[in-house]
């Protein structure tokens, strides 16, 4: 089972279209109920203020997924358009051009970014909800969580009362190696990931290396500074043999221009 670590119902339902159609298809401009759904999350994240107001009229495409920057096709990315200035830039100096009044532009929307304000259950707090279509139904306005079958999932989340978080089952047991003092996982295993790009995200990892197996967690080391990448990170996988398989399919692989660099990571003295 795959963890989607903190994406919800909603979300999913938005990864599921941009990941529908075939390659060859893109772009896909959206339309009807999908275009709806889109805007709606983008009211319900952190750019209902800024690209929301700008974006062009709907006989005008204002989002379609688009091909990624990565070679694997599952590599797609959503894109807006709005009349400029660019309601990030205009202010942050001369350095950042930020366009024209009126002017047609582009703007790469990270998924996660739909939906982030959306007070609704995560995929990994509900029973098979990794395995279930999410759309159409969850975007339906009368839509209700209340016949679902929750759980804990397989990580921390705040524990602040939500009406779906009450009775569920029994949060998963710790587990303690034995002879090492230290809770955790005994099957657990982590890779080691080098050669990663300077805009790579943990993210982004997180989608690539889930399409392998089952993913506890992601570290991507960054800059103080900057923030950005500084070129490896650590992904954990729950089970050895997933770890395993990462190796040999993703060793190598081409990701974001650069050949990723896959391998166990030694262990700690």
């Amino acid at each position: 089972m795959p963890v989607w670590q903190n994406v919800n119902l909603k979300q999913k339902a938005i990864f599921e279209i941009i990941q529908g159609g075939e390659t060859c298809n893109l772009p896909y401009y959206l339309q009807g109920e999908e275009l709806d759904f889109f805007i709606r999350g983008i009211a319900q994240g952190p750019h209902a203020k800024t690209y929301l107001p700008q974006l062009v009229e709907r006989e005008k495409s204002p989002i379609y997924i688009a091909r990624g920057h990565a070679p694997p096709t599952y590599s797609r990315v959503v894109k807006l358009r709005f009349y400029g200035p660019d309601p990030v830039l205009k202010d942050a100096g001369p350095n950042w051009p930020a366009g024209q009044d009126g002017e047609l532009m582009e703007y790469i929307i990270g998924w996660r970014w739909l939906y982030a304000y959306w007070d609704g259950p995560l995929v990994d707090e509900v029973d098979e909800a990794w395995n279930t279509k999410m759309w159409p139904e969850v975007a339906k306005l009368d839509w209700t969580w209340e016949t679902l079958k929750f759980l804990t999932p397989p990580y921390w989340v705040p524990d602040d009362g939500k009406p779906w978080r009450i009775g569920r089952n029994e949060a998963y047991p710790i587990r303690v190696v034995k002879g090492k003092g230290k809770g955790g996982n005994p099957e657990e295993a982590s890779l080691r990931v080098t050669n990663v790009s300077e805009d790579c995200k943990e993210g982004d990892l997180q989608d690539l290396f889930s399409t392998v197996g089952r993913v506890s967690r992601v570290y991507l080391a960054k800059d103080q500074l900057t923030g950005a990448s500084r070129g490896f990170a650590f992904v954990t996988y729950y089970t050895r043999a997933d770890a395993e398989k990462a190796i040999k399919k993703l060793h190598g692989h081409g990701y974001d221009n650069l050949i990723l660099q896959v391998q166990f990571a030694k262990p700690r003295a």
